[in-house]
């Protein structure tokens, strides 16, 4: 009698539609169709940790960040004043285009399920900002959340093998 084998969801986070499809070329090993703005595929993990789990790997992109910051006070922009004093600065971030509302909402239904949510985007200042913006919208849909930060330069297929 076969047994079902639990996969564990996993949401993977790019920063661009082109490095998602290229990561999923690398990672899957086949064709697989973009739907709704993510790619799904299993995947297996041999790395010793979780070697012989089975994954259900999503990937989906952001393009840029899900929220524009507006400062609440005299301060106009990060020029108009000396860096300390943005620390007491009130804020307001929220999605004003219509494409940042959009991936928002997509976030929050693809992350629905998961177990944890791999971010892989780009390794600079401003990537580490749209990596937190990722973090808090999906943990706001899911507190349960395993989070991972990859860290790479470029994506080459012998070095996920």
């Amino acid at each position: 009698m076969a047994t079902s084998v639990e996969r564990i969801k996993v949401l993977n986070v790019v920063e661009k539609p082109s490095v998602a499809k290229m990561l999923v070329r690398i990672l899957s090993n086949q064709y697989v169709k973009e739907l709704n703005q993510s790619y799904t595929f299993d995947y297996q993990i041999d790395d010793g940790t979780d070697a012989g789990t089975a994954f259900q790997m999503v990937v989906t992109s952001v393009k840029g960040y899900l929220k524009e910051m507006t400062f609440l006070s005299n301060v106009r922009s990060f020029k108009s004043c000396e860096p300390i004093e943005l620390f007491d600065v009130n804020v307001d971030k929220t999605p004003k285009l219509e494409s940042q509302k959009s991936t928002i909402g997509h976030l929050r239904r693809v992350v629905e399920g998961c177990k944890r949510l791999y971010l892989l985007l780009d390794c600079d200042l401003e990537g580490e900002s749209i990596a937190k913006e990722v973090v808090e919208v999906c943990q706001e849909v899911n507190s349960d959340l395993l989070i991972r930060r990859a860290r790479f330069s470029s994506l080459h297929k012998e070095y996920v093998d």
